[in-house]
């Protein structure tokens, strides 16, 4: 195994690390090098998962992904289609299914394309300005200050049956907070 700290691959001397592989398929020992990532006490973050081709083909593998700890980021240009419409639209099921912790912007390849401001209003206009700030601006905060970010944090209740007392409504929805 990689010596992260020996190598300084953390994000910002955090025990963030951002995790690359190839994009057609994960490797066989994907999930144990995830395993040893977060047994040693790291906090993986799977960089642009909507470009992954396993994820394309079925997106709900992101949502095993969070319950083995390991958090998600997506590319700006993704949301806004700029590596095509199927990875367009697996960005945008990852996001309206609270798979995702933040958005990046894949600025690394100088481009003079900085779209990360139009993807982050994109959000807030499709989904809802408290999704969009949670993306841009809590997470990465948490993540710069070295503090635990909820893997999950989207809770559905299911739409109450009619048949349902008050008393049973009200006793679900503490249930399920």
């Amino acid at each position: 195994m990689i010596d992260i700290v020996k190598y300084q691959l953390q994000i910002n001397e955090t025990q963030y690390v951002l995790v690359e592989t190839d994009l057609n398929n994960f490797p066989i020992n994907f999930n144990e090098i995830l395993y040893n990532l977060v047994r040693s006490g790291y906090r993986p973050i799977l960089a642009h998962p909507e470009r992954y081709g396993n994820i394309q083909r079925d997106w709900t593998l992101a949502e095993g992904l969070l319950y083995r700890n390991v958090y998600l980021q997506i590319n700006a240009g993704s949301l806004l289609g700029q590596y095509g419409s199927i990875i367009k639209e697996t960005a945008w099921k990852l996001v309206e299914n609270g798979l995702v912790h933040f958005i990046g912007s894949d600025f690394h390849c100088h481009s003079t394309d900085y779209n990360y401001r139009e993807a982050v209003d994109a959000i807030a206009e499709q989904i809802d300005s408290h999704m969009a700030k949670l993306l841009s601006e809590t997470n990465p905060r948490k993540l710069l200050d070295n503090k635990p970010v909820e893997y999950i944090y989207m809770n559905f209740i299911e739409q109450q049956s009619e048949t349902k007392s008050l008393m049973d409504k009200i006793k679900d929805f503490l249930w399920n907070r």
